[in-house]
C-alpha cells in the first residue's frame, strides 16, 4: 500500500578541511540514490558562509517505502562508514509531509 510523498531535510556538518572528501564520497553514493524509482527530487546544498554546512532537500514518493525499503539499500553502510571520519558530529534529518505543491515556470 503507498502513502503519501514525503520531503526529507538532512543536515550534514563536516570536520574543517574534510568538505572535499566528504563531496566525493557524496558524489559517489548519489549515483546510486539517483536511480531509485521512487526519488521525485534531490537537491545537495552548501552553505556559503560556513562550507563545512550541507543540506539536503529530497523529495519521496512514498513515506513507507522510504522507511522500510530506502534506509536500509546496500550501497547506504558503506557510504556511512566512509563518511563517518569525515563529519564533526552525526547527521540530523527530519521528515516531513507534503501539504501543499506548487510548480511554477
Amino acid at each position: 500500500m503507498s502513502s503519501k510523498p514525503i520531503t526529507v531535510l538532512v543536515s550534514v556538518r563536516t570536520k574543517p578541511g574534510m568538505e572535499e572528501a566528504y563531496k566525493k564520497e557524496l558524489m559517489n553514493v548519489l549515483k546510486h540514490v539517483f536511480a531509485e524509482p521512487n526519488l521525485l527530487n534531490f537537491k545537495v546544498n552548501q552553505n556559503p558562509h560556513d562550507p563545512t554546512r550541507f543540506m539536503f532537500y529530497e523529495t519521496w514518493a512514498d513515506k513507507n517505502d522510504f522507511e522500510t525499503a530506502q534506509l536500509n539499500r546496500p550501497y547506504r553502510k558503506p557510504y556511512l562508514k566512509r563518511t563517518k571520519n569525515l563529519l564533526a558530529e552525526p547527521s540530523q534529518w527530519t521528515i516531513w509531509e507534503t501539504i501543499l505543491s506548487l510548480k511554477t515556470n
